[in-house]
Formats: C-alpha cells, structure tokens, sequence
C-alpha cells in the first residue's frame, strides 16, 4: 500500500512538472500599434528600449530588498545621523525571472555579505505586475522569500563575477494564470533561435536615475561571439566566454536596478525537449544581467550569466531544497 502511495505521488509530480513545462515561455500578446501605443512607446525609454504591453512576459519578477547598517562615525567622532532607530535603512533593486511555479532565478550579487544581514521578510518578491508602484493591479502577487541560494563558486570580490547566479525559492508554489508563467529553461539539445533576443527590467533610463513611472521596460539586444565581446570590452579579457554572454547594441543595454533581469530568446522551430514538442515563439532564458561596463545604453555590452551550464546546478538545488525543508534560509555552498 505504502509503495502504491508513493507511485501515485511520484506520478502526481511528473505530471505537474510536464504541465508547467508545457506552458512554459509564451508570452501574452503585443501591444497594439495603435497611433496612441505608438505615441507611449516612444515615450518611455529604458536605456534604448521600449515599454512593454502589460504583463507580455509573464515571468517577470521585481525584487526589493532593505538591508541596514550602523554608518560610519564622521572625522570628530561623533555619529551621523541615524535612520530607523540605530541603523541606516536602504533599499536595492533587482530584476528576476519566474523559472517554474516554486523557484526564481536571479543574480548572486543582488545579494552580496552587505545584505545578507537582513532577515528574509525584508526582501519582497512582486509577481504578476507590469507597474510596480499600482498596487492595485489584479494579477499582482506580492510575497516573501522561503530561502536565497548562491552559487557556492560565486566570489563578490572577483571583478569578473563569474557565477553570479542565484536562485529565490518561494514559500509555496504558486499557481499559473495568464499573467504568471514561467520562461522556459534552456536545455542540452539544439535549439534554433532568433538572432535578436531581449533583455527587461524594473531599472533606471538613460535619462533618469529613477524608473518614476515604475512600468518594465525591454530593449532587443544582438547576442556577440567571445571574440566580439573581447574586442569590445578590452581591459575585461578575464571574462569567462563558457560562463557568461555579452550582449547589446551601441545606446541599449540594461541598467541599475536590471540586475538579475533576463536575456531571453525566441525559438524559431519544433524542438523536442523531454518528450515534449517546444513550439515555436516561445521564450527561452538564455542569460541574467550581471553587469554592463559602460553606463546606461553606452558602447560596450553588458555582461550576462550564460544560463546553459548552470542548468545542472538548478536542478540540483531545486532537489536538495525538495528533501530537506529545514535548510538554512541563506545558502552559498552548494556547487
């Protein structure tokens, strides 16, 4: 009987893992190209980029994060003024990417030693928004983080930031609707996609340090071979072309608060991935937003993680979090 049980329940998990990787990666449909979209496009930059229809990608996830620290003491001793009783209070920014219905994928560095003295509830994770200062939006899902996981080989001192990858689990796994869906996950086999693909994010423009109207923004990037991106960025030669991606045009690219952010691609054919026929037009995550050497939209591209050889280590993190609930809630050893 205990082993029927099991059966069923091993049955019950394959077929919600076929379920979400069936819907996985479609996005809603364009915004219209009415004379008024085309007057809001144009109005809303982001580094070269453009706003989105509401929730076109519905994997998008903004993350804020409050960390506090005691300041340092000014040149005579005495304290600067405190904020929030007897510590500064700050907030950052990071975009991240809904991978399946329990786990976001993001960058490590979003949440560097600085932060890690926070407790998990002051890091808010929003779903389901396009306009993240409208509270009101139907779709929108605000919650807390069950557990942060680095990439146990990511090193914040490194200049390159090889490995800046990390992985938020959610404290329940939550239900798809047409404005929440999880990108699709590159896998070990050919896959034909687009030349162009698009990097989003919550961030700053390249006219404001600040997103006022708060709405994701996207910008379509060309991806660069190793050599081009070595030709582009000269003084980063240390940058790992197996690891990480380079990306961008001349005045596009992502910017602070884009952290984490996806580097998402478009299948062009039928490929067939677990059994599972992945239609064309769908999204793949191919790269995070690490860092861009250059300001907002400046000449050289920015720098992302390359998703691919990191897939093992998802889904090894993805088991172990399975089997062990009373993991620590932050995690940087696992390789």
């Amino acid at each position: 009987m205990l082993i029927t049980l099991w059966i069923i329940l091993y049955l019950l998990i394959q077929i919600e893992s076929l379920k979400s990787h069936s819907q996985c990666g479609i996005s809603n449909d364009e915004l219209p190209k009415t004379k008024e979209n085309m007057l809001l496009l144009n109005r809303f930059r982001i580094a070269g980029g453009r706003v989105n229809h509401p929730h076109q990608y519905p994997w998008m996830v903004y993350i804020e994060s409050e960390f506090q620290f005691i300041p340092k003491t000014t040149k005579d001793n005495s304290i600067k003024r405190r904020i929030n009783g007897n510590y500064l209070s700050l907030h950052e920014s990071c975009t991240g990417v809904l991978i399946d219905n329990e786990w976001i994928l993001s960058a490590a560095h979003c949440f560097d030693s600085i932060m890690l003295n926070y407790a998990l509830k002051r890091v808010r994770i929003v779903l389901g928004s396009h306009n993240i200062t409208n509270l009101n939006e139907q779709s929108r899902l605000e919650i807390s983080a069950k557990r942060i996981i680095k990439h146990g080989l990511y090193n914040e001192s490194e200049l390159n930031s090889k490995n800046d990858i990390a992985m938020i689990q959610l404290p329940y796994r939550i239900n798809y609707t047409r404005n929440l869906r999880a990108i699709c996950l590159p896998k070990n086999i050919p896959i034909e996609l687009s030349d162009e693909c698009m990097t989003l994010g919550w961030g700053e423009t390249e006219s404001s340090i600040d997103n006022r109207f708060g709405t994701l923004r996207s910008a379509t990037v060309a991806t660069l071979t190793g050599e081009e991106c070595s030709t582009l960025i000269e003084d980063r030669e240390y940058i790992d072309h197996q690891l990480q991606l380079c990306a961008g045009y001349v005045g596009i690219g992502p910017c602070r608060g884009d952290s984490g952010g996806p580097l998402q691609c478009r299948t062009l054919g039928n490929e067939i991935d677990n059994n599972i026929i992945l239609q064309s037009n769908r999204w793949i995550l191919m790269g995070i937003i690490s860092f861009n050497d250059d300001l907002c939209g400046g000449e050289r591209p920015a720098v992302y993680t390359n998703v691919q050889p990191f897939i093992s280590w998802i889904e090894k993190v993805s088991s172990i979090m399975a089997e062990n609930d009373n993991y620590k809630q932050f995690v940087e050893q696992i390789y």
